[in-house]
């Protein structure tokens, strides 16, 4: 309130008041009681010392009262009947729940492969860690391809999984080692190989991704930073690949369909590289994790997008022994993609 005091006078009037603080002014002609007046003025505004100021009182005229009144209640309105109970919605509801769960399940058919080794071919440091992931470090780098290699894999591999997974060791938390989180996959090449034999290539036919990125995609050629693009043989350049954004900070997934299974025999072992060839501002992996799958379930692309661990921890609960809260948030969270319910939302 004393500062107040000081700023008023000083800006609007061109007069100081501070010995009012303590006495009648000498020469102007303000009291202490003025002073402590004004003070208690500013003492009834309520705002942060330091920050943000309140927005203020709302002082509308009648008509603007009547009209705020009348959006109040219509909020109101739709806010009630967005979160009413929806009967008619339990099909609809239940076919929601499914999905996800359906995968989940073809999360669950993958398996996180051990690698023997892993290098960098530009030169960068690779960690294998307890986990199965491999993390980069070192010099940053604008290309680099990754190769790790497996001796022993399961019979009949049907898919390759790459996770790419955050780490506080990365910009942003990776998963890539670009500034802002991201990196560009162009390339995934997969190849077995054994001592003293031709190096046999192994082919892909499909390839399905979490996410996709759709900005600063003027230049690529598919029109956007696609799971495609790690399989064509860099039919177009290598300027374009799989790329996240905005999704940076968060896990996402590459799952390649092999063109026929895959079993290694005695003496063999799979090199996977992944490479990185875009070349600019230092778009190469940070963090990620290579995982296999023998059941063909595990290569269909999700027709929904992977529930988070919250949301899948929920949906595993069976119906009959969720808590009221568990129920009301998996509601909630059903409400807030809901198709039937999108022009409620837009409206709320």
């Amino acid at each position: 309130p004393l500062d107040g005091v000081s700023n008023l006078m000083t800006t609007f009037l061109g007069t100081n008041m501070a010995c009012a603080q303590c006495h009648d002014h000498k020469f102007d002609p303000i009291t202490a009681r003025d002073f402590y007046s004004m003070g208690a003025f500013f003492a009834d505004v309520k705002e942060a010392i330091i920050g943000r100021r309140e927005d203020g009182m709302l002082v509308p005229t009648e008509p603007q009262a009547r009209e705020l009144a009348r959006w109040t209640a219509e909020a109101q309105r739709l806010k009630e009947r967005f979160e009413g109970p929806h009967p008619e919605l339990e099909g609809a509801f239940g076919r929601w729940r499914q999905e996800r769960l359906e995968a989940l399940r073809s999360d669950s058919l993958w398996t996180a492969a051990a690698p023997t080794s892993a290098d960098s071919t530009g030169g960068a440091t690779v960690t294998i860690r307890d986990d199965r992931s491999v993390l980069i470090g070192g010099k940053s780098l604008d290309t680099d391809s990754t190769v790790v290699r497996f001796a022993s894999l399961p019979e009949r591999v049907v898919g390759v999984r790459v996770e790419v997974l955050p780490d506080k060791s990365l910009p942003s938390q990776g998963p890539g080692r670009a500034g802002n989180g991201n990196f560009v996959l162009t390339e995934v090449v997969a190849r077995v190989v054994r001592e003293g034999a031709p190096t046999r290539e192994v082919a892909f036919d499909s390839v399905w991704a979490s996410h996709e990125q759709t900005v600063s995609a003027d230049k690529n050629p598919y029109g956007k930073w696609s799971a495609a693009s790690v399989i064509d043989q860099d039919a177009r350049g290598t300027f374009a690949g799989w790329a996240i954004l905005p999704e940076a900070g968060k896990p996402s997934q590459l799952r390649l369909r092999l063109k026929e299974p895959l079993t290694l025999a005695s003496g063999e072992r799979l090199e996977i590289e992944l490479q990185q060839k875009h070349g600019h501002g230092h778009h190469t992996l940070g963090c990620f994790r290579l995982g296999v799958a023998t059941d063909p379930a595990a290569v269909v692309p999700p027709t929904v997008p992977l529930p988070n661990a919250d949301l899948a921890e929920r949906l595993k609960v069976d119906p009959s022994a969720r808590t009221p809260e568990q129920s009301a948030k998996l509601r909630s969270e059903f409400k807030a993609v809901a198709p039937e319910l999108a022009d409620l939302r837009a409206q709320r």
